[in-house]
């Protein structure tokens, strides 16, 4: 099992018991929340200016789904909900193809 840990605006994979896992160390900036897909091989990230990116597990970008405005994002199974700042939830695909507003 892999859990997500933010530590000064990276993203740092640790396993039940703390230890990190992956290999890689600390990815990405100024992240505020992250969250891994149920297969726990995707990560949807929000940072700081609001940005939403898709990354595979060692944090390599493999997409970006909002380029502003976001405050927070999560799987929705195969899709992604995405919370943006004047409280909306957005439901969009991991391509970033707004589906629609919930």
């Amino acid at each position: 099992m892999k859990i997500i840990k933010i530590k000064n605006g990276k993203i740092l994979l640790v396993n039940e018991r703390g230890m990190a896992v992956g290999g890689r160390g600390e990815f990405g900036r100024d992240i505020v929340s992250a969250f891994l897909n149920d297969k726990e091989e995707l990560i949807v990230a929000t940072t700081t200016s609001g940005k939403v990116e898709l990354m595979n597990e060692r944090g390599v970008l493999k997409r970006t789904i909002v380029n502003v405005g976001a405050v927070n994002a999560r799987f929705a199974g195969e899709d992604i909900i995405v919370e943006t700042k004047n409280g909306k939830l957005e439901l969009r695909s991991q391509t970033g193809l707004l589906k629609k507003n919930l």
